[in-house]
């Protein structure tokens, strides 16, 4: 097992939780870092005025010179603190890329990027769906590739899950029902049925919902020890699904015939706060493992077991925020994590050979 080279590292100054890159073809060296943070004068934690938040917005520089590239933030959106977020992945509101939030105000936020008449990168909001009196904890967006009927699955800490329909210039909410008795940290689409919702929760059960019946779940697995907060359908084999939660286990499903077992698992040492399938290749994760830094696996396609082809120890704090840049070259993948406490967002690189 290798630990991967740090090429460049950002002081975020609030406490970072989330990052994304964007996948829309000409923003791919687009990322956005989250933060979320109480302040120092909260009374009581949950105090919803004081979770102070912002969304930072980088851009590659140095983009001829991939291997030394750099990231310059160029604009930032202050904002409820961030729970977590993800881009569309396809353009919507005027044809620009579209970002979701999910916030300690129990909202769902949409904005745009554009650039304006002066060439700058900025980001805009058009459109909230607030939950009263919960946290948005998470949030997905179903997969189809058609701005028509697209939605967006969140959940919250009441335990509940949200179905929002975007429409051509806002989002409603469809349905809402109690899915998990305690905190409902995650939920995820299938990657090509969008019919099929995923959730984990902190009352370790994690579940299964038809869409067009959300009455009564699919299935309620009990295998995790504590809580669940990560699940991601793989994007190119939607048969598979990873799951991650407290109990420092990451375990891969098969959809088709969900057993009291997953196929394979594997003991990161850490929470398992995020984990992120590579956008192409099906074999291949990374995991943000709170306390113990940030894990790239590899699932062998014929014993199915999972291993470690590299670990990430660059982080001094929890470990929360993981993705894949969209741009690569020969040599290596890319990718960006950040960290809670230490408020700090590093951009590393892969050997593609350990792959």
């Amino acid at each position: 097992m290798i630990s991967s080279n740090t090429i460049y590292e950002v002081d975020t100054v609030l406490h970072a939780d989330s990052v994304e890159w964007c996948p829309i073809n000409n923003y791919q060296d687009y990322l956005l870092c989250g933060t979320y943070q109480l302040k120092s004068c909260a009374i009581k934690s949950d105090d919803t005025d004081s979770r102070i938040g912002c969304l930072q917005l980088y851009q590659i520089d140095n983009k001829s010179n991939i291997e030394d590239f750099k990231l310059k933030q160029v604009f930032q959106v202050d904002v409820v603190g961030v729970l977590d977020m993800k881009w569309c992945n396809q353009p919507l509101l005027e044809n620009m890329p579209t970002l979701a939030t999910a916030d300690a105000h129990g909202s769902v936020k949409l904005f745009s990027l554009y650039i304006d008449q002066h060439k700058k990168a900025k980001m805009k909001n058009w459109c909230e769906v607030l939950n009263p009196n919960s946290v948005a904890l998470s949030l997905d967006w179903s997969s189809k590739q058609c701005t028509k009927d697209i939605q967006i699955a969140a959940s919250y800490s009441n335990g509940n899950l949200g179905l929002l329909k975007v429409c051509e210039s806002d989002a409603v909410l469809l349905q809402q029902w109690n899915a998990h008795g305690f905190e409902a940290w995650i939920t995820a689409f299938n990657s090509e049925n969008d019919s099929v919702l995923y959730s984990g929760g902190d009352d370790c059960c994690f579940r299964g919902w038809d869409l067009r019946c959300p009455e009564h779940s699919l299935f309620n697995n009990r295998s995790h020890d504590m809580g669940v907060c990560s699940i991601q359908s793989c994007p190119s084999n939607s048969n598979l699904l990873a799951t991650g939660g407290y109990d420092e286990h990451v375990r891969i499903w098969d959809v088709r015939a969900m057993r009291p077992k997953p196929l394979t698992n594997l003991n990161v040492n850490g929470g398992v706060w995020r984990v992120k399938w590579h956008p192409k290749l099906k074999d291949v994760l990374a995991v943000a493992c709170m306390h113990n830094g940030c894990f790239i696996l590899h699932q062998d396609q014929v014993s199915l077991n999972l291993c470690s082809r590299a670990h990430y120890t660059n982080h001094q704090s929890l470990a929360y925020g993981i993705d894949w840049c969209y741009l690569e070259n020969s040599v290596s993948h890319f990718l960006a994590s950040c960290s809670f406490y230490d408020h700090k967002l590093c951009l590393w690189n892969l050997n593609k050979q350990l792959l």
